[in-house]
């Protein structure tokens, strides 16, 4: 049995692109739901599981009683065998770490996939000493709830906690790259179809809201979309936008103050790029760092990575680990917003020996 632990609904859209040569029958579903709905895709699973996360900062520690209940729930109901797998896309989830825990002490193979630019990003950061609340939590975490593999990693307002290494047999990449964690990484095939009839004069702008990270202020990220648009609808017939789903309302109503002083056209869904792309079918699209520009890629849309145009970026080891990524995948940095116009080819180069699904469990 292969189970699969997913967080977030492009992880199931991954999920589907990769599983063109596995028996579905041998599927189970795993959920710990952060923005996850209750589509499917069209896969189907032998049974489901759903679980609410519990951790969301230090106060939600100190229900201890809530918090064991929540861990023996997950141990009642999950009891696999040792020739299953699990395959979880992101250890930041400290739920994902305890059930990946679990299954190792079921002797199972554990199989990661790539969770977007995080993966490559975090798994590529120098370890920074931790604040004293990050060591708090941390010790609660080892002591208080047995979480003996758990670790912190990253810097100021960018901390994950992640898993020892020895839990992990295998990361599964889009795209392969150096991750900086003593875990074999392998390049996957995936059966993401290429957008029919892109549109050379269309560009998609996909927003993150790095204003909430300790990155850029919420003022200068608007003077840096301005800048954008000011560029992107001189150059484009059609721009698009999107928020991404956790933006807030307030946050909203900013942006889109921006936004009405140029011809560009809201995407009004909360659906995952990924599911809306067909209908607009744009040539390229443009973002700081999302994941987005990658899975599209992809499916043959050309990407803007636009981190290293911000005037402010406050954490230099994500711009350096960015950067390294980038390289190692030939991509083309452009030197400023004007050059963000038709014509451009990003020159990322794949691994011509990319594995199957299959074939990737099999090497674990």
């Amino acid at each position: 049995m292969i189970y699969i632990l997913v967080n977030n609904n492009y992880h199931l859209i991954d999920l589907k692109s990769y599983l063109q040569d596995v028996d579905i029958d041998d599927l189970c579903l795993i959920r710990i739901p952060h923005t996850l709905s209750d589509d499917l895709l069209g896969l189907t699973f032998k049974k489901i599981y759903t679980f609410p996360y519990f951790y969301t900062g230090i106060k939600s520690l100190l229900n201890v009683p809530g918090v064991r209940r929540q861990l023996r729930s997950v141990r009642e109901s999950l009891t696999p065998r040792p020739d299953d797998v699990l395959v979880v896309f992101t250890d930041f989830e400290v739920l994902n770490q305890y059930i990946i825990a679990h299954f190792r002490k079921y002797r199972c193979r554990i199989a990661m996939l790539e969770d977007g630019m995080a993966t490559v990003c975090v798994g590529n950061m120098e370890k920074q000493r931790l604040t004293l609340s990050n060591r708090l939590v941390k010790f609660i975490f080892r002591r208080i709830y047995g979480f003996s593999y758990l670790d912190m990693f990253g810097k100021g307002h960018n901390i994950f906690p992640i898993i020892k290494d020895t839990f992990i047999d295998g990361i599964g990449l889009s795209i392969k790259a150096p991750v900086n964690r003593n875990i074999p990484a392998f390049q996957l095939s995936t059966s993401a179809s290429v957008v029919n009839n892109l549109k050379d004069d269309v560009l998609l702008f996909i927003n993150q809201d790095i204003y909430n990270f300790g990155i850029v202020t919420m003022d200068e990220y608007i003077a840096e979309l301005d800048r954008i648009f000011e560029a992107a609808t001189r150059n484009f017939r059609e721009v698009y936008f999107k928020f991404h789903p956790r933006e807030k309302p307030a946050d909203i109503k900013r942006i889109e103050d921006v936004m009405s002083k140029y011809q560009v056209t809201l995407l009004a869904t909360k659906q995952p790029i990924e599911l809306v792309i067909d209908e607009i079918r744009p040539q390229y699209v443009a973002s700081f760092y999302s994941s987005a520009l990658k899975s599209l890629f992809l499916r043959g849309v050309q990407p803007f990575f636009l981190y290293h145009l911000l005037q402010v970026f406050r954490d230099r080891s994500i711009v350096d680990t960015l950067n390294k990524y980038l390289q190692y995948i030939n991509y083309l940095f452009i030197k400023k917003y004007d050059d963000i116009k038709p014509g451009y080819r990003c020159s990322i180069l794949t691994d011509a020996s990319a594995l199957t699904f299959k074939e990737f469990i099999d090497r674990l």
